[in-house]
């Protein structure tokens, strides 16, 4: 059962993707299928699942461009995550690639450096790479700005 519900939060990105790319229009029982799907995994005792339905939503609202949506979220994300470093690491990871995009440079090279030293700490290379790859373009961008 754990297995099953544990793509919860990637099935209601998912569907809601799909419905908003189809429609034009993003389905207005998003929250609905959000609330029953934390509800679901706090009566299970699945404690990861709050962290990555909020993860989720947040990559849905920053896909929309709705930055404001996306913050909130990976805020609940990381609040759920205070007892799991590699996931906090994985919403800080997120946050500095949206902060990136919005041309936050400063905030986004903050949060990766953390997100970075979290995961050299737990010998995520991969991950690790990742934010070394998001840090050399936050400081590429820094130092030959696009007009």
């Amino acid at each position: 059962m754990a297995n099953n519900f544990r793509s919860a939060g990637a099935t209601v990105f998912l569907a809601t993707h799909i419905v908003t790319r189809v429609t034009g229009k993003r389905p207005s029982t998003i929250s609905r299928y959000c609330t029953v799907a934390l509800e679901i995994a706090s009566l299970l005792n699945l404690n990861d699942q709050p962290f990555w339905i909020h993860h989720s939503l947040s990559k849905l609202f920053a896909g929309e461009g709705k930055f404001d949506d996306a913050q909130a979220h990976i805020e609940r994300a990381k609040f759920h995550a205070i007892d799991d470093p590699y996931i906090l690491a994985r919403a800080m990871w997120l946050q500095a690639r949206f902060w990136y995009s919005q041309h936050m440079f400063e905030e986004a090279k903050s949060e990766a450096s953390h997100a970075a030293d979290i995961y050299g700490k737990l010998g995520a290379s991969q991950d690790l790479e990742g934010c070394r790859e998001l840090l050399q373009l936050i400081d590429e961008q820094v130092k030959n700005p696009v007009v």
